[in-house]
Order: C-alpha cells, then sequence, then structure tokens
C-alpha cells in the first residue's frame, strides 16, 4: 500500500468520489469534487487519511452515525451538487442505451429530513443487543442514537424501540421493526421469531398507549389498533394495511403524482401497472376511469376500499394480477388511451414489451427507482414507436445514490 495525493474530480454511482491516481481512476469513499486530499491507495480503491483543502461542494456532516451507517453516503456534499450528480447517473444509463441524455431535466429535491418510513434492525451480537441500520459494507448493525432524515414521530421511536427489543430479541436472534408515519398515527409492523406471549403483548399495548402509536402487528397479525392508520391519495383515504409500500415522503409522493398526471392529462380511462393502495390511481380518477393492477391482495383490497367510498371521482376497477408471469396482452389494453407503470428495481421488461407495440395507448408515465433498468425499458418503448419527452429526476432519497424518476412518452407512429 502506498500514499498519494489526490484531487477529487466528480461521484461516482454509489457516491464515491472519484480521483485519477498513480494508475488510473481511483474511488475515494467521503471525498466531495474539489477536495485536495492525501489517500491510501489500496488499489482502485482509497482512504482519506487527511483532506488538505476541502473543495466548494464539501459541507459539515450532521449527523453522529455519518461515515459509519450505511444508510448515507453523501452527508459531505451539498445538496445542489448531489441534485446535478444524480441527474447526471440517469442521463449516462440513457446514453448508454443510445437514448438522448439532452431530455433528462433538473432533479427535483425532497426535503431531506421528511423520511416517513423506515425498517430497523435488531440483534444481539456477541451477547449484546444491538439496534439500528447495517454498517457501511458490513453485516453489523450501528448501534443507532439518532436519524436526522426522519421525520421526528419518527426519530422519537428509537429510544422505545431499543428496549422493545430487549424484550424482543432472543439470543443468537434478530427482529426488524418496519415503522411508518400515517395521517392517524405511527403503524408499526415487528417482524421476529418466538412466540408473542402474554407478557410482551402487554408490553407492545403500553408502547402503544405511551406513544399513540395506531397500531402494532407482529409478523403480520394484529397485536394492538387504537384507531385503522389511513392516508390519503388526492381525495381518497386510504386504510393501508400492515407492511404496505408507501413513497419515502409525503412531499416526494406529492411530487411524483403531479408529474404523473401532468404526463396523463387528456387520458379518458387510463390503466395503472404495479397500483400498490392507490399512489397514483386514486388520484388520476379525478380526470379519468382507471384500472388498476397489482399483485398484493390487501394493498389491492385498500386501494378498492379507498375509491368506494370517495366522492367525486371516476370508476376505479382493480384485478389482482402478478404482471411478471402475466402481463397485460394488447388485447388487455385496447380500451385504454393511457397508463402509467412503476414496478420494483427490476424494471417492466415483459409489461413494458406489450406496451410498446399496443396501438390505443397514446399517453405513458413511468415511474422508476432505477435508472438502469428504467433506461433498458426506454429503448423499447422508443423502438416501438414512442417518443421519450422528458424525464424528471426527482431526490426522495437524500444522501444516498438512489434517485426516483417520472418520464413521460407519447406515441410516435
Amino acid at each position: 500500500m502506498t500514499e498519494a495525493d489526490l484531487v477529487i474530480d466528480s461521484l461516482g454511482a454509489q457516491g464515491d468520489g472519484i480521483a485519477n491516481g498513480p494508475d488510473g481512476r481511483v474511488f475515494v469513499p467521503f471525498g466531495a469534487p474539489g477536495d485536495h486530499v492525501h489517500v491510501r491507495l489500496e488499489g482502485e480503491r482509497a482512504t482519506i487519511l487527511a483532506i488538505t483543502q476541502s473543495g466548494a461542494a464539501r459541507v459539515p456532516a450532521f449527523c453522529r452515525h455519518f461515515g459509519t451507517c450505511g444508510g448515507c453516503a453523501t452527508q459531505h456534499v451539498a445538496l445542489e451538487t448531489a441534485a446535478e450528480w444524480k441527474r447526471g447517473i440517469i442521463a449516462t444509463a440513457l446514453r448508454h442505451r443510445g437514448l438522448d441524455p439532452s431530455v433528462v431535466a433538473p432533479t427535483v429535491v425532497v426535503a431531506p429530513n421528511g423520511r416517513r418510513r423506515v425498517t430497523f434492525q435488531a440483534r444481539r451480537e456477541g451477547g449484546r443487543l444491538r439496534f439500528g441500520y447495517a454498517e457501511r459494507g458490513s453485516h453489523r448493525l450501528v448501534d443507532l442514537v439518532e436519524c436526522p432524515i426522519l421525520v421526528p414521530e419518527l426519530a422519537a421511536l428509537i429510544a422505545p424501540l431499543r428496549k422493545l427489543a430487549e424484550a424482543v430479541v432472543a439470543p443468537r436472534s434478530e427482529a426488524r421493526f418496519v415503522v411508518a408515519q400515517t395521517e392517524s398515527g405511527i403503524d408499526l409492523g415487528i417482524e421476529a421469531k418466538g412466540t408473542l406471549g402474554l407478557a410482551l403483548r402487554e408490553q407492545l399495548a403500553g408502547l402503544a398507549e405511551r406513544m399513540d402509536l395506531a397500531r402494532i402487528s407482529w409478523s403480520g397479525d394484529l397485536v394492538a389498533a387504537r384507531r385503522d392508520p389511513w392516508v390519503t391519495f388526492g381525495k381518497a383515504r386510504v386504510i393501508v394495511p400492515p407492511g404496505a409500500f408507501l413513497q419515502p415522503s409525503r412531499e416526494g409522493e406529492e411530487t411524483l403524482a403531479r408529474l404523473v398526471t401532468a404526463a396523463l392529462e387528456g387520458s379518458t380511462r387510463l390503466a395503472d401497472l404495479f397500483a400498490g393502495c392507490g399512489t397514483f390511481a386514486l388520484r388520476l380518477a379525478t380526470m379519468a376511469q382507471v384500472a388498476a393492477y397489482e399483485n398484493d391482495a390487501a394493498m389491492l383490497a385498500a386501494l378498492l376500499a379507498g375509491g368506494r367510498t370517495t366522492p367525486g371521482i371516476k370508476h376505479v376497477s382493480a384485478e389482482q394480477r402478478d404482471l411478471f408471469r402475466r402481463p397485460l396482452e394488447v388485447e388487455d389494453l385496447k380500451s385504454f388511451d393511457g397508463a402509467v407503470f412503476d414496478p420494483p428495481r427490476a424494471g417492466a421488461a415483459s409489461q413494458v414489451a406489450v406496451l410498446a407495440r399496443a396501438p390505443s395507448l397514446k399517453r405513458l408515465a413511468a415511474v422508476s427507482c432505477n435508472p438502469a433498468t428504467f433506461a433498458r425499458d426506454a429503448r423499447t418503448l422508443v423502438d416501438g414507436g414512442w417518443d421519450l419527452i422528458e424525464v424528471v429526476p426527482v431526490d426522495q432519497f437524500g444522501f444516498t445514490p438512489h434517485i426516483e424518476l417520472v418520464a413521460r412518452f407519447v406515441r410516435a407512429y
């Protein structure tokens, strides 16, 4: 191993600084563009020994766990620099697929302290309970004291849940605490092995009372239900099932929904593919009839119930369907003039192949949290006769390499 003085030129895909070293490109964790650093070289990677001159993009990190915790990678980088970096990640993915990167708009930056859902892990390591997130590059857990990116209601649960974990986590065992802020209170789901005995059940009921939690479930089974946890999607109020997917922040969700609605404006009958609990479907129903497709039965039932109880929206139908194994076919799509698809990180290759050749569709909105699979799917659509009009990055995963996007397609021929 040798030491060297380097200048950080840019950020890599995972948030590491990139510099030109003696033998080529070097990745430097926690380096910010413009930094002059003295490093220890280890092949293509380097460890900062000293920052000899800070670049203009460097800012102070605000969390005591930054650098150890695997959750955040770029707290040391100014938000405007990170926004342009994330825009570049999407542009590069499009360029690799032969698509025009100039369609990528400036990044919409969501307030970085608004995370409303989180999963804490608890594990006994060497006889000691550790509670928090995975360490950077390790399976060990950071023993969490704070998490400033969370909404205050979730951050306030760190200490009580750590205490609860002492009773929940047996030796050589672990548990997960899935926590979401809803508009009627906190929804807590616990995933752990073992039997839920009377003493632990009473402890959970006491926690719900003290912390004013809306609901607690244990491995999917209801334990305490003080009130229904609900969220609003446009005009609709939806009671969410335990563990249901929600966008990480309310502001991020509203931004995505606004962009999707604008992309599909003028449509009269829409398909919402990978619909979840109705994040887009129930908002789009204010302007068009909507058919929602989702594989999770509980989320689909929540969507339907929300649609039935909401006055002033158009008809919403729903079908449980695994769109990976059984995508909608051209015949299924013939009554729609527009669609939105919001798949998991793997993208929607099979479904997009059908969307590309469905002649009735005139407008498409794509939502993605993975630029690489989005670019692959966008290439399929463009080859099938669609124009990619605009891609808007939405950064609701502040200080991480992750980025959400909304893309607008129109039928070219």
